[in-house]
């Protein structure tokens, strides 16, 4: 049981991840300098909630 939640818990990560890039590369088609300000902020709310 513990285990179906693990993968499950991978399989919303992933997809969160996904949706990330996925937004992403499509703010970095819109805006040229301002993408890389949120890509990097984007890092940092990953990096946060992956600490938690």
């Amino acid at each position: 049981m513990r285990v179906f939640f693990f993968k499950k818990d991978i399989i919303i990560w992933g997809v969160i991840l996904l949706a990330a890039i996925i937004l992403l590369l499509v703010v970095l088609r819109m805006t040229g300098g301002e993408a890389e300000a949120m890509k990097q902020d984007i890092v940092s709310i990953i990096k946060g909630v992956k600490g938690v």
